[in-house]
């Protein structure tokens, strides 16, 4: 089995999930090349596989594809790509983050062999859309399952940590970050920690945080998202991460956190709510409406984000019982990834 990976090598969670698969190709002996058609970034992704990601040129897929057994891109393809591989009998398997799909997404999609949805609410909307070779495979994050310590409670001080590294900036509203702000003024007993990938806060987002930062003085930490296990070990580090996305297709960060130990509080928003659940995180409501494509987007309700959040902040003993939690489900997920997987690329 020689696998091929194409993918927009960058920080963003489709690179985080191509190299999950090729690390579970290369642990079940199969052999794996990664392309992009991406410049080469100076930002470092992953120690490994930023020396051995082949930078591509566009238009020459025939070319380096040829000793391939099966070729998956992270994203929708072109539609040169995909006949080619169709022609060649060539298995072509799309992840496909249905949040960037274009609108000729359907005639690319016919033509791939699998299709596979990184959640169940994506897998069936792929389904209903016609697409009968459509797979949902939970996603995950590949990370041992680290707990709390026996004693684990939480301090006096209470440490929150914000996720705002890859593309969580873009999926998060600026009026969430506000109100975010006026519960952590009525909260004075807790910090929070800002995990930022600095090249991708700007805007409406970055202007809030800046507000965020001078109504909170000294009770709000910056941290530059250093990736890999540095970036894992800030999540254990903490005793609740806010997760304030709206849309997902990975859903990285609620995962990364329950991996590390760490108890979520966040929206009940499509894909976002299949990895909150009950025991181990809390979900905060809104209003679900379907675009042009038929896919859900999240309306946050604030006054239920601000109840929810009060709620939540003002109960040590329920983040901690939380915190307890956090393995119920991990290894159903990591089960469901590891079985499929095969099926796919044989």
């Amino acid at each position: 089995m020689h696998v091929g990976i194409i993918t927009r090598y960058k920080q963003h969670e489709a690179t985080l999930a191509a190299i999950r698969i090729a690390e579970w190709v290369l642990a079940h002996g199969g052999t794996v090349s990664m392309f992009t058609y991406e410049q080469p970034s100076n930002s470092p992704i992953n120690a490994y596989w930023d020396t051995r990601v082949q930078h591509v040129r566009r238009g020459a897929f025939p070319q380096w594809s040829l000793p391939l057994t099966s070729v998956v891109w992270t994203h929708e393809p072109s539609m040169d790509e995909i006949t080619w591989a169709h022609y060649k009998q060539v298995p072509a398997v799309v992840v496909a983050s249905w949040d960037e799909l274009s609108d000729a997404f359907s005639e690319v999609f016919y033509l791939c062999t699998a299709i596979v949805a990184p959640s169940m609410l994506a897998g069936e909307y792929f389904f209903a859309a016609g697409f009968i070779q459509s797979l949902a495979v939970p996603w995950d994050v590949g990370l041992p399952q680290t707990q709390k310590p026996s004693d684990y409670q939480p301090q006096e001080r209470i440490k929150a940590l914000l996720p705002l590294h890859d593309s969580q900036p873009s999926r998060i509203r600026p009026e969430t970050i506000q109100v975010l702000t006026k519960v952590l003024r009525t909260c004075k007993w807790v910090d929070l920690t800002l995990l930022v990938s600095p090249s991708k806060l700007r805007g409406k987002v970055s202007k809030q945080i800046r507000k965020m930062v001078r109504a909170l003085p000294g009770r709000v930490t910056r941290i530059t998202d250093p990736g890999e296990e540095k970036r894992w070990l800030i999540y254990g580090q903490h005793d609740l991460t806010i997760w304030l996305s709206t849309i997902e297709s990975y859903g990285l960060p609620g995962l990364i956190s329950l991996a590390m130990g760490t108890p979520v509080i966040g929206y009940g928003a499509p894909i976002i709510s299949e990895i909150l659940a009950p025991a181990r995180c809390r979900r905060i409501p809104g209003r679900i409406i379907l675009n042009a494509k038929a896919i859900p987007s999240f309306i946050p309700d604030l006054v239920r984000t601000e109840e929810s959040l009060l709620a939540l902040l003002s109960d040590r003993e329920e983040i901690h019982e939380m915190a307890n939690n956090t393995a119920a489900g991990t290894k159903r997920r990591s089960e469901s990834f590891e079985h499929i997987w095969p099926f796919v690329l044989d």
